[in-house]
């Protein structure tokens, strides 16, 4: 009976009876010594549950004082993994957290700056340029006179032009002696004063038709101040004596003549002039 008791299995209850305080089993009998292995079967399935050919072949083997796995070491994990953590993953979400947070801060820095733009106008670098709205910011040249435009030659022959025209008024039969001043000089303002003021006094006047050529002026510099001008007169006169025309003293001559023209205060004026002998 004691050999029949001994060789056969013991139940789990039994197993855990046996089991030690450190949880390994505990040796009662010789026979268990004496075997390397001990055999552990499946709980005893209830009546009426379909057998499972797992649950039949599923033996759990324990060496000698070697206690029950537990849960977590059954499930694979030990308990530390349980509670580790997982310092890659943080990493990799803190850095992409921060590269969020950079993103987000450049995208709003170029709105805001964006919107100062548009509100307060474009900035401006660099030093301000000293400009004043009264003057302008670079020197304009200024605008060609009128003489710099025709020309010299188209400046004596206006001149000239209008000194004749003066002396038809001067010495004519209205005596206006005082329109010399507007386009002579002294000297020769001095002299054709005294002949115009005895025309009246002596009771005689002239009457003249000009045709005027200018042939050369020197210098051919429109902005010079004072031009020598050398022209071909044709002089038509006609005198009266108190009212009569003499015959005798009235001409119709081509004149080679030189005049000094000057300006002053931008205004052009005959200082000297006189006859050259005829090219004929």
């Amino acid at each position: 009976m004691d050999d029949a008791a001994l060789d056969t299995p013991l139940s789990v209850a039994e197993r855990v009876s046996h089991l030690s305080p450190e949880g390994q089993l505990m040796p009662t009998t010789a026979s268990s010594e004496a075997t390397p292995t001990a055999a552990i079967s499946s709980p005893r399935r209830s009546r009426g549950q379909p057998s499972s050919k797992a649950n039949r072949d599923t033996v759990a083997t324990l060496a000698p004082g070697q206690a029950f796995p537990s849960s977590s070491q059954r499930l694979g994990r030990r308990p530390a993994d349980l509670g580790a953590p997982r310092w890659g993953r943080l990493v990799l979400v803190g850095s992409i957290g921060l590269l969020g947070l950079g993103l987000l801060g450049f995208a709003a820095m170029r709105t805001a700056g964006w919107v100062a733009s548009t509100v307060n106008g474009p900035k401006l670098n660099g030093r301000p340029l000293d400009i004043s709205v009264t003057e302008p910011a670079v020197e304009i040249p200024s605008a060609p006179t009128a003489d710099q435009q025709i020309g010299v030659n188209d400046v004596a022959q206006g001149v000239i032009e209008e000194w004749l025209a003066v002396k038809r008024a001067a010495l004519g039969e209205d005596y206006q002696a005082d329109k010399l001043e507007e386009i002579l000089v002294e000297p020769v303002l001095t002299q054709w004063r005294r002949r115009a003021e005895a025309a009246p006094q002596e009771n005689w006047y002239w009457e003249y038709e000009h045709n005027v050529e200018v042939k050369s002026v020197n210098p051919e510099d429109p902005t010079a101040d004072q031009l020598q001008v050398t022209a071909v007169v044709s002089e038509t006169a006609r005198l009266f004596e108190y009212g009569v025309e003499n015959t005798s003293a009235s001409y119709d001559d081509v004149l080679t003549m030189r005049y000094d023209l000057i300006r002053q205060d931008g205004q052009w004026y005959v200082q000297n002039m006189s006859k050259l002998p005829s090219e004929n």
